[in-house]
Order: structure tokens, then C-alpha cells, then sequence
């Protein structure tokens, strides 16, 4: 039964192909056959006192016979050729005067060197624009370090407050662009190596603590003794933009009073302290059985609608809540994190309900078979 099923689909695949061929090659076919009737009308009427109907037969058989062989040999130089395209081979310069013909073979090189110039142009252009914005990074690290030295020289201890809470913003911003740049072309910027993922957790948790103690956010770690092959710098990158997604969309945060740099009264601060849940953000991982280990990163803040989750690491989606104006967001943040895992070959998903938090789960492939570098 399983024969004949499987000899049906092949019959079933092959009249599939013969119908495409014959669809493709439907005009010199008909005009093969128009001059065929055309040859016979005129040797029938004009000169059918000088031409026996047998002569006539064997004329008809003979082209018959010379269309049917040049058919079959055009029918396998395009299944060849579908061959070919379908298993995403590329074709010789040689293959495509053969196939398509010497002009045609000409033309579609000149295309394919005009295009292999014109991307050659771009990259270099980007490798041009990504230098620049990682030049302008560190530059800008200098002044933004002396401010926060200047900074701890302020008897003001409001102005301070607001002061630092600007530099930190500013850090974060230099730190994710020069980030962002180096990740349009992260070949030679990645080292896989063994990580002790507490280690990792704790560095980004330390990069965004301004930010989670001026949020009054409550950080709870489960990590144990799991190990991951990664890249540190990456991998910290990673984590800081879900911890400042966190931070961000926290219940009660980034209020409109709030997005004006701290200028807000000691009574509005109360109010919104007294009505919003205190945050918190847990850091949970597990190792599972088969080898990998699953990091769990929830947040009890204001959650992603059911509308807006599939989209969330789309480039420059920003959700129903931001559109509205609430919050201050590029939509970038998820897409690199979405990126990056993608470059540490980590599987990321997200969980959310709408009000109650989310929850990122990324899983660490166990690339020991792969990755000795112990």
C-alpha cells in the first residue's frame, strides 16, 4: 500500500511538472504548430498536383519526429535547470549561457556584478556609519564621566538626585547605541565561553541599580549553580534592556509628572507610592534534563495585552500603551533583545497578561558537544 501510495505521488509530481513546462513554454510550442499547419496547408492547396499524400505523411512524421526530440531535450535542460533554482544552487557563467543563452547569460553577469558592487558600496558604508557611532560612544563616556564626578561635589541633594538620575539615563542611551551599532555586524565582535549565569545576572542587576532603587523595585535571584556557553558583554546586554523594559512599565511608573525628570511634589509621590504595587522583578533559572537551561525573567508590572504580544520584538513596535503617549519608547529594545538571543543562539519567548506582569523565558541551548572551551 505504501508502494503504490508513494508511486501515485510521484506520477502525480511528474504530470505537475510537465504541466508547468508546457504553461512555460506555451508560445514556441503554438507557433511551432502554426507553422507546421501553415507547411501543410500550403504544400496540400498549392501544390497538391506536384505532391503525393504519402510524401506529404512522411513530411509531417519527419518534423514530428525532430519537434518531439528537440521537446524532450528542452524538457530536461528546464528540469535541470528547476532542479538547480530549487535547491538554491547558483548557476556558472557557463551554466547560464547554456540554459538561458549567450545575451541572456551576458546580461543576467552584468546584473550580478552591478549588484555584488552596489552591496559591496553599502556595507562599506556601514562599517563606515557603525565606526563613527562607536567613536561618538566613547567620546561622549568622557564628559558624561566628568558630570558624575562634578556631581558628588553638589550639596544639593535634590539637584544631585535629579542630576544622577540624567547621567545614568544618559550611560544607558550611549552604552545601547554603541550596542546597537556593533550589533549590524557582530562577526568578529562575539566569544563564546563558559559563564557562570549568577555572575551574569548580578553584572546586569549592577548595571541598572540607580535605576531599580530610584524605581524602589524589589529584585529576587533563584540562579543555583547553572553554567551557560555565551558571550558575557552580549549576554549582559541582553538582560539590561528586559530589566530596563521592567523598570519602564512598572505599575505606577513613568507617570507624566515622572517623565519630567523627577520634577514632582513630595505629596505626589506619596499618592502614587500608596497606590502602586511595589515592583519586583525575579530571576529564576533551571536546568532542564536534556541539557539546557531555562532563565525565567517575570516583572509584576503592567503587562502586555493579547493584541500587542505577537509583535513585541518587531522593529519599532511599540504597543497600544505607548502610542498613546504614556511612555517614552523607540520600540527598539525588544527587537535587539530578539537580535541578540538570536546571536547567542538562545531561544527566547514572552508570557504576559494584561495588569498582573510578564515573563521573558530564555532557553540556553547546551552547546558543550560544540563549544570545548572549558
Amino acid at each position: 500500500m505504501e508502494k503504490y501510495v508513494g508511486k501515485e505521488g510521484r506520477e502525480d509530481a511528474a504530470t505537475k511538472r510537465c504541466v508547468h513546462y508546457l504553461r512555460a513554454r506555451a508560445l514556441p510550442i503554438l507557433a511551432a504548430c502554426g507553422m507546421l499547419l501553415f507547411l501543410n496547408l500550403y504544400l496540400g492547396v498549392f501544390c497538391a498536383t506536384q505532391l503525393y499524400g504519402a510524401d506529404l505523411v512522411y513530411l509531417n512524421l519527419l518534423l514530428a519526429g525532430i519537434a518531439g526530440a528537440a521537446l524532450v531535450v528542452d524538457l530536461h535542460r528546464w528540469r535541470k535547470l528547476g532542479k538547480r533554482i530549487c535547491f538554491g544552487r547558483a548557476l556558472t557563467s557557463e551554466e547560464e549561457e547554456h540554459f538561458f543563452g549567450s545575451r541572456a547569460g551576458e546580461y543576467i553577469q552584468r546584473e550580478r556584478a552591478e549588484q555584488e558592487l552596489e552591496l559591496s558600496r553599502r556595507v562599506e558604508e556601514l562599517e563606515e556609519l557603525s565606526d563613527y557611532i562607536a567613536r561618538w560612544s566613547h567620546e561622549a563616556k568622557l564628559p558624561l564621566a566628568a558630570l558624575r564626578l562634578m556631581n558628588e561635589r553638589n550639596t544639593d541633594t535634590a539637584l544631585q538626585r535629579e542630576m544622577q538620575d540624567c547621567i545614568v539615563r544618559l550611560e544607558s542611551q550611549v552604552h545601547a547605541v554603541m550596542m546597537g551599532s556593533k550589533l549590524q555586524r557582530p562577526e568578529h565582535d562575539v566569544h563564546f565561553k563558559k559563564l557562570l549565569l549568577s555572575d551574569v545576572v548580578r553584572e546586569s542587576v549592577k548595571n541598572r541599580s540607580w535605576e531599580m532603587i530610584q524605581a524602589g523595585m524589589e529584585v529576587k535571584l533563584e540562579l543555583g549553580e547553572n553554567w551557560v556557553y555565551s558571550d558575557q558583554r552580549w549576554l549582559v546586554y541582553l538582560l539590561d534592556q528586559l530589566i530596563a523594559n521592567a523598570i519602564k512599565y512598572r505599575k505606577g511608573g513613568e507617570e507624566p509628572a515622572k517623565q519630567s525628570f523627577g520634577a514632582v511634589t513630595e505629596a505626589a509621590e506619596q499618592s502614587l507610592g500608596a497606590e502602586a504595587e511595589s515592583p519586583k522583578l525575579s530571576f529564576c533559572a533551571v536546568a532542564e534534563p536534556d541539557g539546557d537551561v531555562c532563565l525565567s525573567v517575570e516583572d509584576n508590572g503592567i503587562g502586555i495585552s493579547p493584541e500587542d504580544l505577537p509583535c513585541i520584538f518587531e522593529r519599532g513596535y511599540v504597543g497600544k500603551a505607548l502610542r498613546s503617549g504614556d511612555y517614552r519608547s523607540t520600540g527598539m529594545g525588544l527587537y535587539f533583545v530578539k537580535k541578540t538571543a538570536g546571536l547567542l543562539h538562545i531561544q527566547v519567548e514572552a508570557f504576559s497578561e494584561e495588569g498582573k506582569g510578564t515573563r521573558f523565558a530564555l532557553r540556553f541551548c547546551d552547546l558543550t558537544d560544540y563549544l570545548m572551551d572549558v
